[in-house]
């Protein structure tokens, strides 16, 4: 692939005057080229980052950069994209941003000997008499050309000063001076530069009688049209004292997930092969392509050393994982407290994490800011309590899911305009998140998916397997089964509509708060309905936390005295009292609720891949061999070790390696490939004794 092939690849360009000409020059690596970056601040910002980019591109490929600084052009202000005129600034001003950007474009360009220029148009700008100018270059430039420029029509309206109107013509002459002394041939910026670069490649041609070429590449936008590399608190600067690294990195980190790729594309120096690749990546998947996104512009920026430090501290904090050194830190002095106290807000404030106190109250408000007790009371009450606790609280829990998410989706519905109203504007708007052929609906692959996944299958997870232990008798067995999978499957539907239908009317609102996944429930409450509903429908999710996390803790506390402690006291024949194994029983609870508990305060980056592969894995070992196990007289061990191995094994292979089929989740392959083997293993394998199922049925 040519140079210039792959800035078209990369979205990189807009408009250009000739493209062959441009194409030959840029891959024959014979272009002389300029782009000018006016000194208006200390600083250059995101709003420059693409040029650099560009120009750190081209001299890879053997052309010849000048990063122009206009310490001239920046005494006038350039009217583009400006709804008033720029505050006039001192040449003390001009010259210290121009020793600043000076040091920042080192890290993108080479300025070593003749491999680039760094100049300054206030060396020939500022000594022109202004006479001489009007004679030698005025009659070249029509006023009624000049005030169809886009960059003058949107001012027209408000008032365009006579200052700002010669901004044209000094860009154009930098263009004309330029070529006669440096042999600059090409000029690039940003789109919104047009006109003031045909009127440089114009002023040429007329006065010297040659030819000299303009491309300006797309401005960086996001999904919704705006510039990007601004936050609330302003730009996103390049230099560290402005925007440090960690927010940098964070910036960048929390783009929104329509933009991932173009910024991929546009502005790192990875193969297109490996983005391309990346175009197939959903959910999660994301979630990493924007870390890497992070970390090769801020490498980039700021070094490798500071974006490694940026990824470990942002991981750290947000992920649970990394270096906590790494994480940004903030002094307190004694003029912070109040008779000795700080509050929540005012800490957030001083932190960082807010710009103000409202935004430091709507985290707190939303769940952004937390203590993380109810960890401790879980373990407490699984330890005092035992089975029977866990199994009152679960049905209390299960109570109040129910009714929470009813609600929810209720609110969620009446504040979207019903469901026909949010499909429509998730088609309309969001047409990405519905499959090619949905025909505008949810996609029929994410209910199977979710149904298994989350649904019926859960089944065979430990703390059902734990709950299934206690029945009375078969038949009580099997009404469970079939009544907690039609509740389960109906309230994991409900949870799958909520999220994916707020995600489509919410999309703004999640992007403000880092595109997160987690963010979804909690938002939607917040935002479809009043706090007395919300604070009701938000103990639905703290309920199925505290189901899940008494159920895993008894049954690994258990697994732990009866499988481990019991079978070795057995081997030695040592009798053991029952109140020894309930002691025992208890302490094994608290000593692992503590563990989970400490690992739970900062858990490692991947306890999300752990987990997933976790819950599948152990649908598709135990599903069949639980239901074949419980209901089909012919199973047999054969089937059960083939079910089991090969449910495992095709799960994790297709989760390693993304293969899906029909777009489900892997989830269904690996309970398909644990049927087949089940069946297989089954035929070929040795029945069971009748005496010994007459002995098994006899105790259930």
């Amino acid at each position: 692939m040519t140079t210039y092939d792959e800035l078209v690849a990369r979205g990189l360009i807009a408009q250009v005057t000739d493209e062959e000409e441009i194409k030959e020059l840029v891959n024959d690596g014979k272009a002389v080229f300029y782009i000018g970056f006016d000194p208006t601040a200390d600083s250059l910002h995101v709003g420059h980052f693409m040029a650099l980019c560009l120009m750190k591109r081209l001299q890879m490929a053997g052309n010849k950069p000048i990063a122009l600084i206009g310490g001239g052009t920046a005494m006038i202000g350039d009217p583009s994209g400006r709804t008033d005129m720029r505050q006039m600034m001192t040449k003390e001003t001009i010259a210290h941003n121009v020793d600043c950007f000076k040091k920042q474009m080192s890290r993108f360009i080479d300025f070593s000997e003749g491999k680039a220029l760094l100049v300054n148009n206030a060396d020939w700008l500022l000594d022109l008499n202004y006479v001489e100018l009007l004679r030698d270059v005025g009659p070249h430039f029509s006023v009624n050309r000049m005030l169809t420029a886009e960059c003058y029509k949107q001012r027209m309206e408000r008032g365009l000063s006579f200052l700002e109107f010669n901004y044209m013509i000094m860009q154009s002459y930098d263009f004309y001076a330029l070529f006669r002394k440096y042999g600059c041939n090409m000029q690039f910026g940003g789109d919104d530069q047009w006109s003031n670069m045909l009127g440089g490649t114009e002023l040429i041609r007329r006065k010297l009688g040659k030819d000299a070429y303009a491309m300006t590449i797309n401005l960086l936008l996001n999904s919704e049209g705006k510039k990007m590399g601004k936050t609330q608190s302003g730009a996103v600067w390049l230099d560290p004292n402005k925007t440090s690294p960690f927010d940098f990195y964070q910036y960048w980190r929390n783009v929104a997930d329509a933009d991932v790729l173009k910024c991929l594309r546009m502005l790192t120096f990875l193969p297109l092969e490996q983005i391309e690749e990346m175009d197939h990546w959903e959910g999660s998947r994301l979630n990493e392509a924007k870390e890497i996104l992070a970390f090769e512009l801020t490498k980039l920026v700021h070094g490798e050393e500071e974006a490694q430090r940026a990824q470990e501290g942002a991981r750290a904090l947000f992920a649970g994982g990394g270096n906590t050194a790494n994480m940004p830190e903030v002094q307190l002095s004694d003029e912070d407290f109040e008779n000795g106290e700080i509050g929540i807000l005012r800490l957030l404030v001083k932190a960082g994490l807010a710009s103000s106190n409202g935004e430091a109250r709507r985290n707190v408000e939303q769940g952004g800011v937390s203590v993380s007790l109810f960890g401790l009371i879980v373990v407490f009450y699984t330890t005092v309590g035992g089975f029977k606790g866990v199994a009152i609280t679960d049905a209390i829990c299960a109570v109040a899911m129910l009714v929470g998410l009813g609600i929810l989706f209720s609110s969620m519905l009446s504040a979207g305009g019903g469901y026909d109203n949010i499909m429509n504007y998730i088609n309309t708007n969001h047409h990405d998140m519905l499959e090619p052929l949905s025909q505008g609906k949810m996609p029929m692959s994410l209910y199977i998916s979710q149904w298994l996944l989350v649904g019926i299958c859960t089944l065979a997870l430990p703390q059902s397997v734990v709950r299934g232990i206690s029945y009375k008798n078969t038949k009580a067995l099997h009404n469970a089964m079939l009544i907690g999978t039609i509740t389960i499957g109906a309230m994991t539907l409900v949870a799958t509509w909520i999220g994916v239908l707020s995600k489509g009317i919410l999309t703004d609102t999640l992007a403000a708060y880092g595109n997160s996944v987690d963010n979804i429930t909690p938002l939607t409450i917040v935002k479809t309905m009043g706090p007395l509903w919300a604070g009701i429908t938000i103990i639905g999710p703290i309920a199925a936390t505290v189901s899940t996390v008494s159920s895993l803790l008894l049954s690994s506390s258990s697994s732990i005295i009866k499988d481990v402690y019991m079978r070795e006291m057995e081997k030695r024949n040592v009798e053991v009292s029952n109140d020894k194994i309930k002691r025992l029983s208890m302490l094994a609870t608290v000593v692992l609720g503590l563990i989970v508990y400490v690992v739970a305060i900062a858990p490692p980056s991947v306890i999300w891949q752990i987990n997933m592969f976790a819950f599948g894995g152990l649908e598709t070992a135990f599903f069949w061999v639980l239901l074949f196990g419980l209901f089909w007289p012919k199973a047999n061990r054969m089937g059960a070790i083939l079910a089991m191995l090969g449910g495992v094994v095709s799960y994790c292979v297709c989760m390693a390696m993304q293969i899906k089929v029909f777009d489900l989740h892997q989830i269904v392959i690996g309970i398909g490939v644990s049927l087949i083997l089940f069946l297989i293993g089954t035929c070929i394998g040795k029945a069971q004794d009748e005496e010994v199922l007459q002995i098994g049925r006899a105790h259930v």
